[in-house]
């Protein structure tokens, strides 16, 4: 909600913007979603939207309510002649021809397009077609895309020193940048031409049209504009601070945190910070797409739910399909659920209900690879305490193997490579979140690491059933004796304060939420 329509509030209008950016991230936003949505700025769109709605008529009675829209919502662009030209064009538009609501948002377009085109910002007339430039005996030179990217400008300090290889990334002058604009020449042309005639691209709401606008007769000159500013706040900053930290983190200074989020702390401590400090939610338009978040909420509960009452019991082969069909049940029960709530739209209610079938055969194919597994529980909690630090976790489920073993599940949602937690990736890529509930549940039980293993139970969309899970054995494991002192030197460097949250090596900056605001971002 742009703050020209001085009708809305401007705070209502920022907590509805961040409300339905979480509520329909990845789920889409249709017109259902807009009805049921509640406020005194969504009362004025309702009834402003409540004037163009119904059959057709005359296009002075769509002008007529065109008018009554602006009034709604107080709409006073920056720019004074803006309103002016249009209301100019709504009063050309005032006819007896009757017309429905699209062909009258079609007729007013086209009239917008006409006068955008025909007159420009001054005086100008309408041309087809792209314009290159062209020089005729020195009399005439008309310079085509004469827009403030493509003029040569005069080079900045930084952009002598740095070498042509990093300066397209930095936004600078480079070479290939530098060869076209020199072919221009714009100082020669416009010395050595009797008439020169610059030409700019039209823009119809934003979008460049195949047409352009002749501009000739015009001094050279530096047209000064007022800013328009509603409310000057700085929205984001990229300083950290370790105090804010230590209020979240550090308790008698004691660094209490669970594993996923030490994991997200030592990957990247800049989007960790971002994150779980200062409660930055980067802007992502709401769209459908896959939500393995959503996805990771329903499996949990419903696995949760199936395996009620077999705790301490193992799994036979006449248990198998009724925990099939019982997971099917669960998981569309699930998607009705959070669409009677309005937490899903109907068409991602379809959506959810399609992509079920393959989330259940990747169950059923998991599942009777663990025939005769005993189950203990889900949804374990698990705590460890060093000096320094106290860390907490939640086991999705732990079984126990024919073999005798303790089998530690997570489940995975995502689309995302299960990783291989070799020694390298615990200690350099810190993928640390399977070797910790070993390590953590072999220290509380009291239990050799090597009679316990890892297992990922991975649901994503790929119809591969070989890697529909992947297992850790702990005799592969063999770092996990010195898992203590790691955590004892990172804990130590944090509670310290001694600890950067400038990442030294930036990875994954491509999948991060946070691409686009990081300083730290990697650019190859």
């Amino acid at each position: 909600l742009c703050p020209d329509f001085y009708n809305l509030n401007q705070k209502e209008a920022e907590r509805i913007s961040i409300s339905s950016r979480e509520r329909f991230f990845r789920l889409g936003f249709i017109r259902d979603d807009f009805d049921k949505m509640k406020g005194k700025n969504i009362d004025i769109i309702k009834r402003a939207l409540k004037r163009i709605e119904g059959s057709s008529k005359p296009l002075k009675e769509w002008v007529d309510d065109v008018d009554a829209i602006i009034e709604i919502l107080g709409w006073q662009p920056s720019y004074p002649e803006i309103k002016v030209r249009f209301q100019k064009v709504l009063y050309e538009m005032r006819n007896k021809i009757v017309v429905s609501e699209d062909e009258f948002i079609n007729i007013l377009k086209k009239a917008l397009e006409l006068v955008e085109v025909e007159e420009g910002r001054g005086s100008g007339i309408r041309v087809s077609g792209v314009q290159e430039s062209v020089g005729m005996e020195r009399n005439l030179c008309i310079i085509g895309g004469a827009t403030e990217e493509n003029i040569p400008g005069a080079p900045s300090l930084e952009e002598l020193f740095i070498p042509d290889t990093i300066k397209r990334q930095l936004g600078f002058t480079h070479y290939g940048l530098r060869m076209a604009r020199e072919r221009l020449d714009l100082y020669r042309l416009k010395n050595e031409n009797n008439k020169v005639v610059f030409t700019y691209p039209s823009k119809i709401q934003g979008k460049v049209q195949m047409k352009s606008i002749f501009l000739f007769g015009y001094n050279d000159s530096l047209m000064e504009t007022g800013a328009f500013i509603s409310k000057p706040y700085e929205i984001f900053s990229p300083e950290w601070s370790f105090d804010k930290f230590k209020k979240k983190f550090i308790v008698n200074g004691w660094l209490k945190i669970s594993v996923t989020a030490l994991e997200s702390l030592l990957k990247c401590p800049y989007s960790f910070y971002l994150e779980k400090v200062e409660g930055i939610k980067p802007y992502r338009p709401p769209q459908i797409e896959e939500a393995p978040e959503l996805w990771g909420t329903i499996i949990h509960r419903v696995m949760c739910n199936i395996f009620a009452g077999y705790e301490n019991k193992s799994i036979s082969g006449e248990d198998i399909p009724e925990l099939i069909n019982s997971f099917r049940e669960g998981i569309l029960k699930e998607i009705e659920e959070e669409y009677r709530e309005g937490k899903i739209s109907t068409l991602y209610r379809d959506v959810l209900t399609i992509r079920s079938e393959e989330v259940v055969n990747k169950f059923s194919s998991i599942i009777n690879n663990h025939q005769g597994y005993e189950f203990i529980t889900s949804e374990r909690e698990i705590e460890e305490e060093l000096p320094f630090l106290h860390l907490k976790g939640k086991i999705d489920r732990i079984e126990r193997a024919p073999s005798g073993l303790i089998n530690i599940v997570d489940i995975k949602t995502g689309r995302a490579t299960p990783p291989s937690y070799t020694e390298k990736n615990f200690f350099n890529e810190f993928n640390i979140q399977i070797p910790l509930y070993i390590w953590m549940y072999s220290r509380k039980f009291n239990i050799d690491s090597k009679d316990i293993i890892g297992n990922i139970w991975h649901f994503d969309f790929i119809e591969d059933e070989k890697n529909n899970e992947k297992f850790y054995y702990s005799k592969k494991l063999n770092y996990l004796d010195r898992i203590e002192e790691f955590l004892q030197e990172k804990v130590i460097k944090i509670v310290k304060g001694e600890y950067s949250f400038i990442p030294e090596e930036p990875k994954n900056c491509y999948l991060c939420n946070y691409k686009g605001l990081c300083p730290y971002e990697r650019k190859d």
